[in-house]
């Protein structure tokens, strides 16, 4: 098989590994089909995560065409997805409004 291009029963079987490396303001991102030496390394930077998740989205995307690999259908419902907001915190229990534990066991 040729490393640029991946054709014929072979080419369902190929899986893309991408790894991320998550920080405050950039990712860093490597790509890896099996076939290659080295994977593609690229620095992703946008202020909000989920332009940051869009372009690693992209450059997946763009890899896939330039490297000729089969597409399917995990990136395409990916880039629907978008990070859930921020959790409110628990409630906090009003402890002295709790019924009193008397000791008792049920019988």
């Amino acid at each position: 098989m040729d490393a640029n291009h991946v054709t014929g029963p072979h080419a369902e079987g190929v899986i893309l590994a991408v790894s991320l490396e998550l920080s405050a303001a950039q990712w860093k991102v490597a790509l890896h089909d099996g076939f290659r030496e080295k994977p593609a390394v690229r620095m992703v930077s946008a202020p909000q995560a989920n332009l940051r998740l869009q372009a690693v989205l992209e450059l997946i995307a763009q890899h896939k065409q330039k490297w000729s690999l089969p597409s399917n259908e995990l990136a395409s419902r990916l880039m629907g997805w978008t990070p859930h907001p921020k959790r409110h915190q628990r409630a906090k229990v009003d402890v002295s409004k709790q019924p009193p534990d008397r000791g008792e066991r049920p019988s």
